[in-house]
């Protein structure tokens, strides 16, 4: 029985060692020099290279025209809300405050751009309108990439809802910090919204924003197969062309491909 014991012992100390060995790389194959990943972002490259350029000209935007007589006349003056504009971070950004601001900001995500990849834009909400007659502020970036590139999307909307402050003291408008934060966006700006309000995010991402709520609208949040299929059918449309995938900016690592 003492034998048996002495035995299980050396075993599980041997174990014990070789395991220790394995998880801290040595002695198990692990190698202290192995390189580490290097490899940069595409669309990081992208923009060390400056690819993308913000269109600062069309920055700066108009207030809204008055209600027509067949509507209800507004609560608010369109023209004496506060409308600014500028660049933050290699983003285009806008922002407007009503007279009568209720202490909430609401956040735009705009959707993916189909073309003039390189020219970044600012979309202003659909919902502009019934945002200044309610007395809420509204602010929306260009993000600092176009494709299809949440995480900018993100970090982007979070750093200018984050800025808010700076910016009104900036243009002369001093203001308390917003109560509620809300985001909205549609399409990309769908899924932006989304990933904007997960644990995951507010884990890891650099600029985090507590939204107070979230209203995405037609976003990709379910799973990838629909990425799949406008891969697939991407792929296959270019296979029965004459053009070559190179020429499709998102499709560059791809081999050509043309028609047999």
């Amino acid at each position: 029985m003492f034998e048996f014991k002495k035995t299980a012992l050396i075993g599980l100390a041997i174990s014990s060692l070789t395991l220790s060995g394995c998880l801290s790389g040595g002695g198990g194959g692990g190698n202290d020099d192995a390189e580490q990943d290097t490899r940069v972002r595409v669309q990081q490259q992208r923009m060390n290279e400056g690819f993308f350029v913000v269109q600062e000209d069309e920055l700066p935007f108009d207030a809204l025209e008055s209600p027509t007589a067949s509507f209800a006349p507004s609560v608010v003056s369109y023209e004496d809300t506060s409308r600014w504009s500028g660049v933050l971070n290699g983003a285009g950004y806008r922002i407007e405050v009503p007279t009568n601001w209720n202490g909430m900001l609401v956040m735009y995500a705009h959707g993916f751009r189909t073309s003039a990849p390189k020219e970044l834009r600012v979309d202003n909400p659909p919902m502009r309108r019934y945002l200044l007659d309610n007395g809420y502020a509204w602010a929306a970036s260009s993000y600092s990439t176009n494709f299809y590139d949440v995480r900018a999307g993100v970090e982007d909307t979070n750093a200018l809802a984050l800025a808010f402050n700076d910016i009104a003291a900036e243009n002369d408008r001093v203001l308390d910090a917003p109560d509620k934060y809300y985001i909205t966006g549609v399409s990309m700006g769908g899924h932006v919204t989304a990933a904007a309000v997960e644990k995951e995010t507010k884990e890891t991402a650099n600029h985090v924003v507590n939204y107070a709520g979230a209203a995405p609208m037609c976003g990709v949040v379910g799973d990838t197969e629909l990425f799949n299929f406008f891969a697939g059918y991407t792929i296959s449309l270019l296979a029965f062309t004459t053009d070559s995938a190179a020429n499709v900016p998102f499709q560059s690592p791809l081999p050509t491909l043309k028609q047999s």
